[in-house]
């Protein structure tokens, strides 16, 4: 296979799974997108955190004010008023809400720039048999009792916008980082690859053995095969559009825009199916529009109009770890075991999507042993849905 779009990162990636016509407008014909606020703000943040963290390390201080309120002032220069104040409200969150950066005889990398060839093996940034690259915010690595080292890999967000533990969970960026340090660093018995939510001081993470990232080559491959084999670059049409900068040049979005919207009565098939194309048209505009104020919210905080306020609402979700263990000490607090039960909830769609998970592979079996436990309700519901064999799910409005 001719490889035509290296070097590959994982925003490459990424841009080709949110919209293959975004990918060719970038990588094919090599359109510019325009700067926004997002980018200025992230990068002159991104500054700020890589030096502060640089100088903890090499002056082995866990906190220094003094030096973060100079790379403020360095790294607002030249931006509004807007931005610098958003850049500095990071920094402070930064100071305030980060790690301490500790004294390790193991090294670390801030920044750098990390090559490798298609199979894996390091090279340079710009030499020719690059395959793949990334810049890791935050990597170094700690002795501890038992001679056991652990890497550490920070990436640095600073949007309003948390990802559910789930999207952690699956993370290819995590994937491809702990694969990548594990064959830089050899020596290195695990990994932890966390994802520092600045803004409110929030770090999601996931642990990586050796053996948690054998696959990863597998996946990247399978990735990029899907990307070189690609002869349509067709545009998806997702909450992504409102924020992306090839809108004017999207067919699509060409499209949507010379809909014209009307009410209109429904007397003929051809009636309902200009309702239905119009609703999809719609839907894709609100989508945008919904998606263009959460990427505004995400920078810039919550706004209200008249009495609702949009914006993102930090939650914190629990849950039960182990059931017998809570059932049990539940029954010691005096709770009837049958009010237990009344607060789980378990379906029939939850148990397949489980043993989905688990990777059981007689599921229909299973649940045929266990249908007659099952407390069945009949219903309707008015349903937008993909054709059986494009295998999608259904929409419920």
């Amino acid at each position: 296979m001719v490889l035509k779009y290296v070097p590959y990162s994982f925003s490459k990636i990424e841009l080709f799974d949110t919209c293959p016509f975004a990918f060719k407008c970038r990588y094919v014909d090599g359109l510019k997108e325009p700067r926004g606020d997002h980018l200025i703000i992230g990068e002159a943040s991104h500054s700020i955190f890589g030096d502060y963290a640089r100088h903890c390390f090499e002056t082995g201080r866990s906190k220094d004010a003094g030096f973060l309120e100079n790379l403020i002032k360095k790294y607002t220069a030249g931006l509004t008023t807007g931005q610098a104040a958003e850049v500095r409200k990071l920094a402070v969150a930064f100071f305030n809400n980060s790690v301490s950066f500790p004294a390790t005889n193991e090294g670390y990398l801030i920044e750098a720039e990390i090559a490798f060839t298609k199979d894996f093996k390091q090279t340079g940034w710009w030499d020719e048999d690059c395959f793949f690259r990334f810049k890791p915010d935050l990597f170094y690595r700690q002795k501890f009792p038992g001679n056991i080292i652990q890497g550490f890999l920070r990436d640095y967000k600073t949007g309003w916008r948390i990802p559910a533990n789930s999207a952690v969970e699956s993370s290819l960026q995590m994937l491809l980082y702990a694969y990548c340090f594990y064959v830089l660093y050899p020596g290195t018995d695990v990994m932890k690859v966390s994802l520092d939510f600045v803004r409110y001081g929030v770090e999601k993470s996931r642990m990586f053995g050796r053996e948690d990232v054998e696959h990863a080559p597998e996946v990247v491959m399978e990735a990029i095969e899907r990307i070189e084999n690609t002869k349509d670059f067709t545009p998806r049409v997702s909450g992504h559009c409102a924020s992306c900068g090839y809108k004017t040049v999207c067919p699509v979005m060409r499209e949507i825009a010379k809909d014209k919207i009307a009410l209109f009565t429904i007397e003929t098939r051809e009636d309902a199916e200009k309702a239905g194309r119009l609703i999809l048209a719609l839907e894709a505009v609100t989508e945008m529009l919904k998606q263009n104020l959460k990427d505004w919210v995400e920078f810039h905080g919550p706004v209200a109009v008249e009495d609702i306020e949009f914006g993102y609402v930090f939650t914190q979700t629990r849950k039960v770890k182990d059931p017998s263990s809570f059932m049990e000490r539940l029954m010691e607090q005096g709770i009837a075991e049958e009010d237990f039960w009344e607060m789980v909830s378990i379906t029939e769609s939850r148990i397949r999507k489980v043993l989905k998970k688990k990777g059981y592979s007689n599921i229909d079996a299973i649940l045929s042993k266990l249908s007659r436990l099952f407390e069945v309700e009949d219903r309707t519901s008015f349903r937008s849905y993909r054709r059986k064999e494009s295998g999608e799910e259904n929409k419920t409005f």
